[in-house]
């Protein structure tokens, strides 16, 4: 599909929002799977002047409707598939809702997005933005302060998300990149962004299956390919990882949790460069590996228009010298505006800093190394979880004193939930570990799921 068509199909969209009375200060929300539609919904959206809150797919029952009515958008849109599956929860959000594909009975209010593509010309509002200050994108990932809220970017910060990558990974017009990341995530709607400034193709696949990937690497001649690290070791693994398969792949860039030795070694066994990025919802694209540097465990050096600290855990004042572990703090064009909270943005932001949370080293190069975190929150297959999220949806249940969620290592995953739950006198022998466990994985997605449960006597300090 050409840009030309994704561009005259943003302003129709745009047109029939404005009428919708989408405007300048409104939000609207986007939840479904990777296609070419959410791209064009994200710009026609943006092209009204208002907000797009961009919600995981896999988002459901309760976690969704509690993102729902906390960014109270003005309209919501959503593929059939999300629609089918949570038609409850929506039915309980009285706004204007688009679905891309044709739905059987559907609720009030509800609009196909090919047929408004049909009755609206392509002749989008005239809307004044400031870019500095008027939001663009919300996001539900605080990873600095542990838990779900609204993280705000503006317009100016995600022109800097994109320019940063696009230049220090020298990606250009002929460059053939796979999007396999969920859109509805930061690192995701980074590389479509690249890939339209840049003018070059991107193809879009739905859900992650290697098989699928790797005949789409073969197929369309993928030249980069940038992902979380369990994608690449889902790839590695398959019998069709070959050179054979991969050889217009020119280099391969990996986020989301350190990148095991073993990994990185298969990647460049086949001649391809395995780079290590590192970046936050709140700071996209921090750190990448150089192209031509052929380091393993660093992290990199900071992209273009970016500087970083290391400041000591205690005060966050004093600067670190060469191999000394401390936090790593940032300045960069593309730092988010704040959280909603503004007392929390206090918290990550300090006189222009954005505090990560997380532990790094400097080498005597230069280098940065990643070396834990001090935040609280699990990485499992790339996906941010919150504990404090799920402790909340645990302690809901009656038969629950305290609890406490943390995250246990395992290598093919990175780290899975595990809750440590004491139960009231009352309940004890009287409710099991799988109830409690389905009572809150039926609420969050599924990659937000409790995986394992063990009842305590006393909450272990960890």
């Amino acid at each position: 599909m050409p840009y030309r068509e994704f561009d005259e199909d943003s302003d129709k969209l745009a047109n029939a929002l404005s009428n919708m009375g989408l405007g300048k200060n409104d939000k609207a929300a986007i939840v479904m799977f990777n296609s070419p539609e959410w791209i064009k919904c994200f710009f026609g959206v943006l092209k009204t002047g208002a907000s797009v809150v961009a919600l995981d797919a896999l988002s459901m029952s309760e976690d969704l409707l509690y993102q729902l009515e906390d960014c109270q958008p003005k309209v919501i849109i959503t593929d059939k598939e999300v629609y089918e599956r949570e038609r409850k929860t929506l039915e309980k959000i009285d706004v204007n809702k688009i679905v891309v594909n044709p739905v059987e009975n559907p609720l009030p209010k509800t609009y196909q997005l090919q047929t408004l593509l049909k009755e609206y010309s392509a002749t989008p509002p005239n809307v004044k933005i400031n870019p500095k200050e008027d939001v663009a994108l919300i996001l539900y990932y605080a990873g600095i302060v542990g838990r779900t809220e609204q993280v705000l970017h503006t317009h100016h910060s995600l022109l800097a998300m994109t320019i940063q990558p696009a230049v220090f990974l020298q990606i250009k017009e002929d460059d053939i990149g796979i999007i396999v990341l969920p859109l509805g995530h930061i690192f995701g709607i980074g590389l479509f962004l690249i890939a339209a400034y840049t003018g070059g193709t991107m193809v879009l696949v739905k859900r992650f299956d290697a098989e699928e990937v790797l005949k789409a690497i073969k197929r369309y001649g993928i030249t980069n390919c940038i992902g979380a690290l369990p994608m690449f070791i889902r790839l590695a693994e398959s019998p069709n990882f070959t050179k054979d398969t991969l050889k217009s792949v020119r280099w391969c860039v990996s986020g989301g949790a350190p990148l095991p030795k073993e990994i990185h070694n298969k990647y460049e066994s086949l001649g391809i460069p395995m780079l290590q990025v590192y970046g936050m919802t709140e700071c996209p694209w921090v750190t990448s590996v150089p192209l031509n540097h052929r380091v393993y465990g660093s992290i990199g050096i900071p992209v273009c228009n970016v500087d970083v600290k290391i400041v000591d855990v205690e005060t966050g004042k004093r600067e670190l010298g060469v191999g000394e572990t401390g936090e790593l703090i940032i300045k960069s064009p593309s730092t988010m505006k704040g959280y909603i909270s503004p007392e929390d943005t206090k918290q990550a932001i300090r006189d222009g800093w954005v505090y990560s949370g997380d532990l790094a080293k400097m080498d005597e190069n230069g280098m940065l190394y990643f070396m834990g975190v001090k935040k609280r929150m699990i990485k499992y297959k790339g996906y941010p979880v919150f504990p404090r999220d799920l402790e909340y949806f645990l302690s809901q249940h009656p038969a629950v004193k305290e609890c406490k969620v943390v995250g246990v290592p395992k290598p093919d995953v990175g780290e899975i939930p595990k809750a440590y739950v004491v139960l009231k006198e009352e309940y004890r022998e009287k409710v099991s570990v799988e109830e409690l466990m389905s009572f809150v994985n039926k609420k969050v997605a599924p990659v937000k799921a409790i995986r394992e449960l063990e009842f305590v006597e006393k909450i272990p300090e960890q």
